[in-house]
This record gives C-alpha cells, sequence and structure tokens, in this order.
C-alpha cells in the first residue's frame, strides 16, 4: 500500500488504527510528487488524537519527507504526531527525512511503545516524547538534525537501541523525566546523554563513545530548581 501525499495533505485519526503491513510490502507513506528537481514537496501529518485512538498499531510501515499540520487549537510538531492517546504500538517502521517542522516522530500524554523502528536524518530531533510513559526497544536513531531521543516529564525504558551521529543529544533527559537504559550504544553524538532539570537516569550496561562529552548532568531551567 503506497499512500502518495499531495503537498500539505494530513490524515487525523480520531478512532483507533490498526495499519500493518509486511516486511515484504510495507506502508508507504510519501510524496505524490518530486516537485520541481529532485527536491520534494512535503506532505502534512499521520496524526492519533484522543482516547478514541487508544489501542492503535503502526506496523511495517515508511514514512519519508512529511512535515506537520497547524490547526486552530493544535499543532502537530512532527510527521507522526500521537496527542493523548494510549497504548499505542509502533513496530517495525521506518522514518526518514522529515521537512519544516522540528521533530520527526512525536507523542505527548499518551503512552506508546516503540519497537525494531529506524529513524534517520531527522531536520531536528528524531523522537520527541513530552509527558509520556513508553519505551523504546530495539531501535536505531542515524544522523539526528539534533536530539537522537528527547525526553520532557516522561517516563521511558530504552533498551537494546543505538544511536549515532545526533548533532546535540544521543540522549536528552529534561523537565523531571525518569529514564532507564539498558543495553545501548551512542556513539558519534556532540553528548552522548544529558541529564537535567530535577530529571533522573539509569544507565545500564550502556556504551556513551566519542563525541565531545559521554554524560552531562545540568541545570538548565530553573522552575525545576
Amino acid at each position: 500500500l503506497v499512500l502518495a501525499m499531495e503537498p500539505d495533505a494530513s490524515l487525523v485519526f480520531e478512532g483507533r488504527l490498526t495499519a500493518i503491513g509486511t516486511e515484504a510490502a510495507p506502508i508507504i507513506v510519501q510524496p505524490a510528487s518530486t516537485g520541481s528537481g529532485a527536491a520534494a514537496l512535503p506532505w502534512g501529518v499521520v496524526a492519533l488524537r484522543g482516547a478514541g485512538a487508544n489501542g492503535s498499531e503502526i506496523a511495517h510501515a515508511r514514512m519519508n519527507l512529511g512535515s506537520g499540520l497547524i490547526e486552530p487549537l493544535a499543532e502537530y510538531s512532527a510527521m507522526l504526531s500521537i496527542h493523548h492517546v494510549q497504548d499505542v504500538t509502533i513496530s517495525h517502521c521506518q522514518f526518514e527525512d522529515n521537512r519544516v517542522v522540528d521533530d520527526m516522530v512525536h507523542a505527548v500524554y499518551s503512552d506508546v511503545r516503540f519497537d525494531t523502528c529506524t529513524f534517520t536524518r531527522s531536520l531536528r530531533d528524531a523522537l520527541d516524547l513530552d509527558i509520556t510513559s513508553g519505551t523504546v526497544v530495539r531501535c536505531t536513531f542515524v544522523d539526528s538534525g539534533n536530539d537522537g531521543l528527547d525526553l520532557m516529564t516522561s517516563r521511558i525504558v530504552v533498551e537494546d537501541t543505538r544511536i549515532t551521529g545526533s548533532v546535540d543529544k544521543g540522549i536528552s533527559v529534561g523537565e523531571d523525566t525518569d529514564l532507564m537504559a539498558l543495553n545501548t550504544y551512542i556513539k558519534d553524538c556532540v553528548i552522548g546523554v544529558q541529564i537535567k532539570d530535577r530529571s533522573r537516569a539509569v544507565l545500564y550496561q550502556c556504551e556513551v563513545l566519542g563525541g565531545e562529552k559521554g554524560v552531562d548532568a545540568i541545570v538548565k531551567n530553573w522552575r525545576y530548581g
């Protein structure tokens, strides 16, 4: 299945979404047209919104060259955005080359499991989790334009994951976040892991290599003491 998205076209789901491809035949979400020259015209967002979408699952999908969406009462800051949704599973998916807006994938006020997903060449943050609980297992982050994994006021377990080449942090742990990272490999990020603003991080059997700093602990936002 190929969804050829026109420029700025978006899909917003308020009911439960079950979108399951296969390894041989993934669901592909991509621009309908390459536009002028080699540069594609980005589409908008695939979004899950509200309790009606609880229990949604996306598997064996590939999304590239999406952007975001601004509505009068909501802003979706990633090509895959999850707002106020519980028990979401995203597995065996690939996300590549988002455009215009900061994040490649974003979840807020949600509970999400990411399993065996790849995030490649994000414009800014690859995976941004705000006020969210969940797991990131067997995932790969490559050449993020800012942070590989950006956490704010969240409760997250990261396991068997590889993060390389982030322009800023491999993992940013901020604003009263709890992180448990197990068997995770972080290489050639400017800062491997940064813990700040009353956050707590446990790294067990992790490797942090290259970059300017391996592990950094700072105070950034005075509101957290």
